[in-house]
């Protein structure tokens, strides 16, 4: 049964109603607003991206997955996308998930920062410093200094050197004890 307001709006403008609802932080009337669209035949497939960054802005990382290679599937080469794939991945705690789903990025394009940095997060999830540092280290070498990454990645072999044990708590990592929250990372381009 559709709401009035599903019977009141038109698609698009359920669609802008949906992302002005997810500025304002009101993920509750996002969702029941988004929610009935996924179950229409024919529908844009860009539904699936805002459904799925509302799905893990609610912390519904198995959604949130599904919905995003939903859209890959018309849409593979949208790097953005399959950025934000690997973090629902690396968000519900499948690192090796999220390390394969941004080689797909990092091979074409080696010096992508966001994806080498929270790559190098996941493969200390899985106790791989050595590739974490390389992945780092790439961003130091090849990403600018004032970008975000740049001053993330210098921090972060900065606590790896001070504090080798630092390794032992990257299982927390991204639960609650990142260093670096990511929680806006759905909703942000990069």
């Amino acid at each position: 049964m559709k709401s009035d307001l599903h019977t009141l709006l038109d698609h698009e403008e359920l669609i802008a109603l949906t992302n002005w609802h997810m500025e304002q932080n009101q993920l509750d009337k996002a969702l029941l607003t988004i929610k009935p669209l996924l179950d229409i035949e024919g529908i844009n497939t860009g539904i699936y991206v805002l459904a799925g960054r509302l799905y893990a802005q609610l912390g519904l990382f198995i959604q949130a997955e599904s919905l995003f290679k939903q859209y890959l599937e018309d849409a593979p080469d949208d790097d953005q996308v399959t950025f934000q794939l690997g973090m629902t991945q690396f968000d519900a705690n499948e690192p090796e998930e999220a390390i394969n789903t941004w080689k797909q990025i990092l091979s074409e394009q080696p010096h992508n920062p966001p994806a080498l940095f929270y790559n190098a997060l996941a493969q200390l999830r899985i106790n791989n410093q050595e590739d974490a540092i390389i992945h780092l280290q790439t961003i130091l070498t090849h990403v600018s200094t004032d970008n975000l990454y740049f001053g993330k990645a210098k921090e972060l072999i900065k606590d790896l050197e001070l504090n080798p044990a630092f390794r032992g708590t990257a299982n927390k990592v991204n639960s609650s004890g990142n260093p670096f929250p990511n929680k806006d990372i759905y909703s942000i381009e990069h």
